[in-house]
């Protein structure tokens, strides 16, 4: 076979440069996908983006008394704070154990800045969802509000306790999309046939 024979002609030595440009383009496609830089350089903005220690949301759960006796009633109240951050509002989940209580009621608390599409008590389970009346302006309480009160009656001797649902509760961040809600601590009431005096 002569040299001739061999020579591309320019219009097959562009296709074959072409032919390789795809392929390769092709294969850094595939491994940009793969390995969804994006998706990641996405996720450490939104870490950079979580406010300061000192602006994290918090809800807290406030007992009306360390004890109370059989018949009495008592309280709960759940109130919540953004830490000076822009956000969608209060989201709360958690359960009361009814073991020794009864008549288990919830009351939100509306304010200006704060509206109550949910605040119940079905069986064990409360949810509490709060935000703005106008529902697209942002929720930002720079010091404990008042979300709900939830009242009872003891009805025996033991113990009622309000543990939160960590995972399901949320206050997020209308800046970053993230959950800015620092952990809850659960809150509990001891009930007594007859409290000392």
């Amino acid at each position: 076979m002569s040299m001739k024979h061999l020579q591309l002609r320019p219009r097959q030595f562009l296709t074959g440069i072409i032919a390789v440009s795809f392929v390769a383009v092709f294969s850094a496609l595939m491994l940009f996908v793969t390995n969804d830089p994006l998706q990641r350089s996405q996720d450490t903005r939104k870490q950079a983006a979580i406010p300061e220690q000192g602006t994290i949301a918090e809800i807290k759960i406030t007992p009306a008394a360390a004890s109370i006796e059989v018949g009495k009633s008592s309280s709960f109240v759940i109130s919540g704070l953004t830490g000076g951050s822009d956000t969608y509002g209060f989201q709360f989940v958690g359960a009361i154990d009814t073991a020794n209580i009864e008549n288990i009621s919830i009351t939100s608390h509306p304010q200006a800045n704060l509206g109550f599409p949910v605040a119940t008590v079905t069986g064990s389970e409360i949810v509490i969802f709060a935000t703005h009346p106008n529902i697209t302006p942002a929720v930002n309480i720079s010091s404990f509000q008042d979300l709900a009160t939830i009242s009872f009656t003891a009805k025996k001797a033991g113990t009622v306790t309000i543990t939160p649902n960590q995972s399901n509760s949320k206050v997020i961040d209308k800046t970053s999309s993230v959950n800015i809600l620092k952990p809850m601590s659960a809150a509990n009431i001891q009930i007594a046939h007859r409290i000392p005096q």
